[in-house]
Protein backbone atom coordinates (compact mmCIF):
# COMPACT_ATOMS: atom_id res chain seq x y z
CA UNK A 1 0.00 0.00 0.00
CA UNK A 2 1.40 3.30 -1.29
CA UNK A 3 1.48 6.30 1.25
CA UNK A 4 2.19 9.19 -1.89
CA UNK A 5 2.11 9.41 -5.60
CA UNK A 6 4.18 12.06 -6.88
CA UNK A 7 4.65 13.20 -10.30
CA UNK A 8 8.31 14.46 -11.63
CA UNK A 9 8.97 16.09 -14.87
CA UNK A 10 11.08 14.74 -16.43
CA UNK A 11 12.37 11.54 -15.08
CA UNK A 12 14.83 11.65 -12.30
CA UNK A 13 17.02 9.40 -14.27
CA UNK A 14 17.65 7.77 -18.02
CA UNK A 15 17.13 4.20 -19.12
CA UNK A 16 19.57 3.18 -22.09
CA UNK A 17 20.24 7.00 -22.63
CA UNK A 18 16.67 7.52 -23.21
CA UNK A 19 14.98 10.06 -20.75
CA UNK A 20 11.32 9.71 -19.91
CA UNK A 21 9.50 12.51 -20.94
CA UNK A 22 7.93 12.58 -16.71
CA UNK A 23 7.62 9.55 -14.05
CA UNK A 24 5.07 8.38 -11.17
CA UNK A 25 6.59 7.83 -8.14
CA UNK A 26 4.62 5.62 -5.40
CA UNK A 27 5.77 6.23 -2.52
CA UNK A 28 5.86 3.67 1.07
CA UNK A 29 8.28 3.15 3.30
CA UNK A 30 9.85 -0.15 2.40
CA UNK A 31 9.18 0.60 -1.71
CA UNK A 32 9.43 3.06 -4.24
CA UNK A 33 7.78 2.11 -7.46
CA UNK A 34 8.70 4.52 -10.55
CA UNK A 35 6.73 4.26 -13.77
CA UNK A 36 8.25 6.60 -16.82
CA UNK A 37 5.56 8.11 -18.53
CA UNK A 38 5.91 9.38 -22.19
CA UNK A 39 3.83 11.95 -24.32
CA UNK A 40 2.03 10.02 -26.71
CA UNK A 41 -2.09 10.21 -27.69
CA UNK A 42 -2.22 6.22 -28.09
CA UNK A 43 -2.57 3.37 -25.84
CA UNK A 44 -5.35 2.22 -23.20
CA UNK A 45 -3.56 4.66 -20.76
CA UNK A 46 -3.34 7.74 -22.73
CA UNK A 47 -6.33 9.97 -20.31
CA UNK A 48 -5.07 8.85 -16.85
CA UNK A 49 -3.32 11.98 -16.32
CA UNK A 50 -6.26 13.81 -17.14
CA UNK A 51 -7.86 13.88 -13.60
CA UNK A 52 -4.60 14.91 -11.80
CA UNK A 53 -3.55 17.57 -14.54
CA UNK A 54 -7.12 19.27 -14.00
CA UNK A 55 -6.64 20.48 -11.04
CA UNK A 56 -3.42 22.13 -11.53
CA UNK A 57 -3.57 26.10 -11.33
CA UNK A 58 -0.43 27.81 -12.05
CA UNK A 59 -1.64 30.94 -10.62
CA UNK A 60 -2.02 29.41 -7.40
CA UNK A 61 -0.03 27.42 -4.26
CA UNK A 62 -2.39 24.86 -4.08
CA UNK A 63 -2.18 24.31 -7.78
CA UNK A 64 1.07 23.32 -7.45
CA UNK A 65 1.77 27.21 -9.27
CA UNK A 66 3.73 28.98 -6.20
CA UNK A 67 6.07 28.33 -4.31
CA UNK A 68 4.84 28.42 -0.58
CA UNK A 69 7.07 31.24 1.26
CA UNK A 70 6.87 30.16 4.44
CA UNK A 71 7.61 26.48 3.71
CA UNK A 72 10.22 27.14 0.40
CA UNK A 73 8.07 24.59 -1.22
CA UNK A 74 4.81 23.60 -3.23
CA UNK A 75 1.73 23.29 -1.66
CA UNK A 76 -0.33 20.26 -2.08
CA UNK A 77 -3.73 19.26 -4.37
CA UNK A 78 -6.13 16.62 -4.40
CA UNK A 79 -7.14 14.71 -7.30
CA UNK A 80 -9.71 11.52 -7.90
CA UNK A 81 -8.02 9.88 -11.33
CA UNK A 82 -11.47 7.44 -10.81
CA UNK A 83 -12.11 3.51 -10.26
CA UNK A 84 -11.00 2.50 -13.33
CA UNK A 85 -7.60 3.18 -13.13
CA UNK A 86 -4.86 1.40 -11.24
CA UNK A 87 -1.02 1.02 -11.15
CA UNK A 88 -1.76 -2.46 -12.24
CA UNK A 89 -3.35 -1.30 -15.26
CA UNK A 90 0.00 0.65 -16.01
CA UNK A 91 2.68 -2.05 -15.31
CA UNK A 92 2.72 -5.77 -14.61
CA UNK A 93 5.73 -7.03 -12.35
CA UNK A 94 5.63 -9.96 -13.97
CA UNK A 95 5.41 -9.33 -17.59
CA UNK A 96 7.70 -5.96 -17.90
CA UNK A 97 10.95 -5.41 -17.77
CA UNK A 98 12.69 -3.17 -14.69
CA UNK A 99 15.63 -2.60 -12.51
CA UNK A 100 16.04 -2.77 -8.84
CA UNK A 101 18.21 -1.82 -5.74
CA UNK A 102 17.88 -0.36 -2.52
CA UNK A 103 18.07 3.52 -2.54
CA UNK A 104 20.44 3.83 0.35
CA UNK A 105 23.32 6.25 0.65
CA UNK A 106 26.66 5.51 0.49
CA UNK A 107 29.15 5.74 3.38
CA UNK A 108 32.58 5.44 4.15
CA UNK A 109 33.65 2.67 6.98
CA UNK A 110 36.77 1.17 7.97
CA UNK A 111 37.57 -2.02 6.82
CA UNK A 112 40.73 -2.80 8.97
CA UNK A 113 43.01 -0.96 10.90
CA UNK A 114 46.46 -1.39 12.41
CA UNK A 115 49.22 0.97 13.81
CA UNK A 116 50.60 1.09 10.16
CA UNK A 117 47.92 1.44 7.47
CA UNK A 118 43.53 1.56 7.30
CA UNK A 119 41.61 0.07 4.25
CA UNK A 120 38.43 2.23 3.92
CA UNK A 121 35.71 0.86 1.80
CA UNK A 122 32.01 2.05 1.27
CA UNK A 123 28.49 0.44 2.05
CA UNK A 124 25.35 0.99 1.22
CA UNK A 125 22.64 2.29 4.53
CA UNK A 126 19.36 0.43 4.80
CA UNK A 127 16.57 2.21 2.56
CA UNK A 128 13.34 1.52 0.82
CA UNK A 129 13.28 -1.07 -2.36
CA UNK A 130 13.38 0.96 -5.36
CA UNK A 131 11.47 -0.53 -8.42
CA UNK A 132 12.21 1.48 -11.80
CA UNK A 133 10.36 0.12 -14.94
CA UNK A 134 12.01 0.20 -18.55
CA UNK A 135 9.23 0.91 -21.03
CA UNK A 136 7.48 4.11 -20.82
CA UNK A 137 3.41 4.38 -20.40
CA UNK A 138 1.84 6.43 -23.28
CA UNK A 139 0.20 9.66 -21.61
CA UNK A 140 -1.80 11.95 -23.43
CA UNK A 141 0.72 14.91 -25.04
CA UNK A 142 -1.42 17.72 -23.41
CA UNK A 143 -1.41 16.32 -20.30
CA UNK A 144 2.22 16.25 -20.06
CA UNK A 145 2.22 19.97 -21.47
CA UNK A 146 0.23 20.88 -18.69
CA UNK A 147 2.45 19.09 -15.81
CA UNK A 148 5.81 20.76 -17.38
CA UNK A 149 4.16 24.34 -17.20
CA UNK A 150 2.48 24.22 -13.90
CA UNK A 151 5.91 22.49 -11.98
CA UNK A 152 8.83 23.22 -14.16
CA UNK A 153 11.41 21.01 -14.06
CA UNK A 154 12.59 18.82 -11.05
CA UNK A 155 16.21 18.34 -10.40
CA UNK A 156 17.33 14.46 -9.84
CA UNK A 157 18.85 15.77 -7.13
CA UNK A 158 15.54 17.21 -5.72
CA UNK A 159 13.89 13.54 -5.96
CA UNK A 160 16.27 11.60 -3.52
CA UNK A 161 17.41 9.03 -6.15
CA UNK A 162 20.37 7.18 -5.20
CA UNK A 163 21.24 4.10 -7.63
CA UNK A 164 23.95 1.38 -6.73
CA UNK A 165 24.17 -2.30 -7.07
CA UNK A 166 21.32 -2.46 -9.61
CA UNK A 167 19.56 -5.60 -9.96
CA UNK A 168 17.47 -6.20 -13.77
CA UNK A 169 14.46 -8.69 -14.38
CA UNK A 170 13.94 -9.04 -18.22
CA UNK A 171 10.35 -9.93 -17.55
CA UNK A 172 8.82 -12.07 -20.52
CA UNK A 173 11.34 -12.51 -23.04
CA UNK A 174 9.34 -10.82 -26.53
CA UNK A 175 11.84 -13.56 -28.51
CA UNK A 176 10.92 -13.95 -32.25
CA UNK A 177 9.47 -18.05 -33.25
CA UNK A 178 12.39 -19.99 -33.48
CA UNK A 179 12.85 -21.23 -37.32
CA UNK A 180 11.83 -24.81 -37.60
CA UNK A 181 14.73 -27.09 -37.30
CA UNK A 182 15.64 -28.80 -41.28
CA UNK A 183 16.45 -31.81 -41.35
CA UNK A 184 18.57 -33.30 -44.60
CA UNK A 185 17.14 -36.12 -46.39
CA UNK A 186 18.82 -39.39 -45.96
CA UNK A 187 19.61 -41.74 -48.72
CA UNK A 188 17.84 -44.93 -49.57
CA UNK A 189 20.03 -47.30 -52.06
CA UNK A 190 18.68 -49.07 -54.31
CA UNK A 191 18.52 -52.75 -53.83
CA UNK A 192 20.51 -53.20 -57.21
CA UNK A 193 22.90 -50.64 -56.56
CA UNK A 194 23.69 -53.25 -53.13
CA UNK A 195 23.91 -56.17 -54.85
CA UNK A 196 26.62 -54.60 -57.86
CA UNK A 197 28.69 -53.66 -54.97
CA UNK A 198 28.69 -57.17 -52.82
CA UNK A 199 29.57 -58.65 -56.08
CA UNK A 200 32.26 -56.20 -57.22
CA UNK A 201 33.51 -56.34 -53.64
CA UNK A 202 33.71 -60.00 -54.00
CA UNK A 203 36.06 -60.34 -56.91
CA UNK A 204 38.45 -57.72 -56.15
CA UNK A 205 39.17 -59.45 -52.66
CA UNK A 206 39.48 -62.49 -55.26
CA UNK A 207 41.57 -61.06 -57.54
CA UNK A 208 44.31 -59.87 -54.93
CA UNK A 209 44.18 -62.78 -53.35
CA UNK A 210 45.27 -64.61 -56.56
CA UNK A 211 47.74 -61.83 -57.12
CA UNK A 212 48.88 -62.59 -53.60
CA UNK A 213 49.23 -66.35 -54.23
CA UNK A 214 51.21 -65.79 -57.19
CA UNK A 215 53.54 -63.29 -55.84
CA UNK A 216 54.68 -65.80 -52.81
CA UNK A 217 54.91 -68.96 -54.95
CA UNK A 218 57.62 -66.68 -57.30
CA UNK A 219 59.28 -66.47 -53.87
CA UNK A 220 62.26 -68.84 -53.76
CA UNK A 221 62.37 -68.45 -49.96
CA UNK A 222 58.94 -67.29 -49.53
CA UNK A 223 56.09 -68.36 -47.16
CA UNK A 224 55.06 -71.08 -49.41
CA UNK A 225 58.27 -72.55 -49.45
CA UNK A 226 58.70 -72.45 -45.88
CA UNK A 227 55.05 -74.20 -45.83
CA UNK A 228 56.24 -76.76 -47.59
CA UNK A 229 59.35 -77.58 -46.32
CA UNK A 230 57.35 -77.93 -42.96
CA UNK A 231 55.21 -80.29 -44.12
CA UNK A 232 57.50 -82.83 -45.63
CA UNK A 233 59.85 -82.56 -42.68
CA UNK A 234 56.62 -84.21 -40.84
CA UNK A 235 55.96 -86.78 -43.16
CA UNK A 236 59.51 -87.88 -42.83
CA UNK A 237 60.69 -87.21 -46.78
CA UNK A 238 62.79 -84.74 -47.04
CA UNK A 239 61.60 -82.16 -49.64
CA UNK A 240 63.07 -83.10 -53.56
CA UNK A 241 65.68 -80.74 -54.57
CA UNK A 242 65.41 -79.05 -57.63
CA UNK A 243 67.15 -80.18 -60.54
CA UNK A 244 69.88 -78.84 -62.08
CA UNK A 245 70.80 -79.03 -65.57
CA UNK A 246 73.87 -79.52 -66.95
CA UNK A 247 75.61 -76.23 -68.56
CA UNK A 248 75.85 -76.86 -73.05
CA UNK A 249 79.50 -77.56 -73.71
CA UNK A 250 80.69 -76.25 -77.02
CA UNK A 251 82.61 -77.97 -79.61
CA UNK A 252 85.91 -77.51 -80.15
CA UNK A 253 85.55 -75.98 -83.63
CA UNK A 254 82.65 -73.69 -82.85
CA UNK A 255 84.65 -72.95 -79.51
CA UNK A 256 87.55 -71.78 -82.11
CA UNK A 257 85.54 -69.37 -83.90
CA UNK A 258 83.85 -68.76 -81.35
CA UNK A 259 80.79 -68.96 -82.82
CA UNK A 260 77.94 -71.67 -80.77
CA UNK A 261 76.84 -74.22 -83.72
CA UNK A 262 74.15 -76.49 -83.46
CA UNK A 263 74.44 -80.49 -82.99
CA UNK A 264 74.24 -81.54 -86.63
CA UNK A 265 76.71 -78.45 -87.73
CA UNK A 266 79.28 -79.87 -85.63
CA UNK A 267 79.13 -83.14 -86.44
CA UNK A 268 79.36 -82.84 -90.50
CA UNK A 269 82.56 -80.78 -89.37
CA UNK A 270 83.97 -83.74 -87.74
CA UNK A 271 83.59 -86.20 -90.86
CA UNK A 272 85.12 -83.13 -93.51
CA UNK A 273 88.17 -83.49 -90.71
CA UNK A 274 88.54 -87.14 -90.96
Amino acid sequence: MFNQVKLYAPAPTAVEHVNADAVLHCVSDALWLFIPLKAADTGPNATFLTSIVNVLDPATKEGLGIVDSATGQYGSATAAPGQDWSIASLVDGATDPYFTWVNGRLEQYTISESECERHLGWKSTSGPQVVYFQNSVNVASADIAKLRTTIGTVLPANVGLTISNTMYSPGQANCPTPLPKLKLPTFQPNAAWVDFAVYFGILLIAFLGIVAAVSLASMSNGPIQYISRGFWKVLGSPLPAARKLPAPTPSPAAAGLGIPLPAGAAAAAAFLKK
